[in-house]
C-alpha cells in the first residue's frame, strides 16, 4: 500500500515535506536569473581591496581580485529620519558554494564566520554605478530554506594610524542612542558627551582597535578642527567576523592630531588623530607580498604527452616574484620526469608537460610554488587526461 510518506520516498526525499523543500530549491535554482531581484555583486576583503578609499564609482568588473556572485539584493525595510539607513537583504542561490577562496582561512577558522559575513560587495545602483557595501551579520541564516545576510552601505573611511603607518579603512556608521549634554561656554565646549558607533569586519588590521583609541570622524568641509572620538566598547562577539565599535567624543587636540590637506586643491583629504603623537612622521606602509594564486594557460587539464602547459603566480601588491621553487605533484607524489621550461618567459612564469605515462591519466596533478624565505606556498590542481 503507498501512503504518503512512502510516495514522498520515491521522489527522493524522505517525506513530503523533504520533497516540497528541494522542488522550491529547484524552482528557485530555475527563476533566479529571471527575477527582478536578481544581481551580480562583486566580493572581497579588506587585503584584497586595491582601492581603499573609495566608496562610489568603483570598477569592480576590472579587478581582478573581486570575485563576482549572482545574488538577489531585498529590500526590507525604508528610511525615516527616526533610525538608520534602509537594511538590505542578501540571498545566494541554494546549490552556492564559497567562491572567495580565502575566506575559510582568513573569517570561518579565525573568528567562525559564516560565509560571506565580513566581506565587502560591489553593487550597481539604478544610475548603473558601483557602490561598496558591507555583509555586516546574518539575517536570518536559521531559515531552514533560504537564510539570507544583512547589508548595508560603506559611508565612511576611517582615517587610522596603527604601529606609527596611516591606514584608509571603509567602515558603516551607525548612531548610538544618547543624550547631548555637552556645555558650551563662548562657542568653546566644556564637555562632550555625545556617542556613536561603526562597524567593520575583522582582520589583522581591525583586530588592534582598543579602548581609548581615538579617531577623527568628521566631515572633510573644515581646515581648523573636527569631531575627535575614543572607543568606549568592542564588541566582537555578537556578530562572528565583525567589530561592533561604540565611540564616546573626545576633544581635538591640535597639538597631536592632524589635518591633511591638498597642496593643490585646499581640500581635506584625511583627518589623522595622535598624528604628531610619535617621533617618527607616520607615512603609509610599503605593501607586502602576499600569495595570491596560480593560473594556467587554457584549460585546467594537461595531456600526458602532450604539449607545454604555460603557469604563472601572482603575488598582491608585487610587480617582482620572491625568490622560490616550483613543484609538481601527483597523489602527493613529487613528479621527477616532469619536464619544464623557462625559455621565453617571464620570471613568474614556468611551462610544464607531462611524459606519456598511462599511470597519470585522470590524476590531479598539484602545481605548487613555495616563497624561499617564508616557506609560503600556493598551488593549484589541474586534471592530467590522455592525448
Amino acid at each position: 500500500m503507498i501512503t504518503l510518506n512512502n510516495y514522498g520516498a520515491m521522489l527522493g526525499g524522505s517525506h513530503l515535506g523533504e520533497v516540497r523543500k528541494k522542488q522550491s530549491a529547484m524552482i528557485e535554482e530555475i527563476t533566479w536569473d529571471n527575477h527582478m531581484e536578481s544581481v551580480t555583486g562583486y566580493f572581497y576583503d579588506w587585503d584584497h581591496d586595491t582601492h581603499r578609499d573609495v566608496l562610489n564609482d568603483l570598477h569592480p568588473e576590472l579587478d581582478e581580485y573581486k570575485v563576482p556572485m549572482n545574488i538577489k539584493f531585498i529590500v526590507v525595510s525604508k528610511q525615516t529620519m527616526a533610525k538608520d539607513a534602509i537594511s538590505y537583504h542578501l540571498q545566494m542561490k541554494p546549490s552556492q558554494q564559497c567562491v572567495v577562496d580565502y575566506y575559510d582561512e582568513y573569517f570561518q577558522q579565525r573568528y567562525g564566520a559564516e560565509y560571506p559575513v565580513g566581506l565587502y560587495v560591489d553593487l550597481k545602483d539604478s544610475k548603473g554605478i558601483w557602490n561598496r557595501w558591507m555583509v555586516c551579520a546574518t539575517a536570518d541564516i536559521n531559515d531552514p530554506q533560504f537564510p539570507t545576510f544583512e547589508l548595508l552601505r560603506c559611508d565612511y573611511v576611517l582615517d587610522a594610524i596603527f604601529d606609527g603607518f596611516k591606514y584608509k579603512i571603509p567602515i558603516v556608521l551607525r548612531s548610538q542612542n544618547s543624550y547631548n549634554s555637552g556645555l558650551w561656554i563662548k562657542y568653546r565646549i566644556e564637555t562632550v558627551e555625545d556617542q556613536g558607533m561603526f562597524l567593520v569586519p575583522l582582520n589583522r588590521l581591525t583586530e588592534k582597535i582598543w579602548y581609548n583609541k581615538r579617531y577623527l570622524i568628521d566631515a572633510k568641509v573644515t581646515q581648523d578642527e573636527c569631531r575627535a572620538w575614543k572607543v568606549s566598547k568592542i564588541n566582537r562577539v555578537d556578530i562572528p567576523g565583525m567589530a561592533v565599535i561604540t565611540l564616546a567624543q573626545d576633544h581635538f587636540n591640535p597639538d597631536t592630531d592632524y589635518i591633511e590637506i591638498d597642496p593643490v586643491t585646499h581640500n581635506t583629504v584625511a583627518l589623522w588623530a595622535d598624528y604628531y603623537d610619535v617621533p617618527i612622521t607616520p607615512d603609509y606602509p610599503t605593501p607586502i607580498p602576499v600569495l595570491n594564486k596560480i593560473t594556467v594557460a587554457g584549460s585546467q587539464e594537461i595531456k600526458v604527452g602532450g604539449s607545454y602547459k604555460k603557469c604563472t603566480v601572482e603575488f598582491e601588491n608585487s610587480e617582482t616574484l620572491p625568490d622560490g621553487t616550483w613543484s609538481f605533484l601527483i597523489d602527493g607524489t613529487l613528479i621527477d620526469d616532469a619536464i619544464t621550461s623557462t625559455t621565453g618567459l617571464e620570471d613568474n612564469q614556468i611551462k610544464v608537460k607531462l611524459p606519456n605515462n598511462g599511470l597519470y591519466i585522470n590524476k590531479i596533478m598539484t602545481i605548487k610554488y613555495t616563497v624561499t624565505a617564508t616557506s609560503e606556498t600556493v598551488s593549484q590542481e589541474i586534471s592530467v587526461v590522455s592525448l
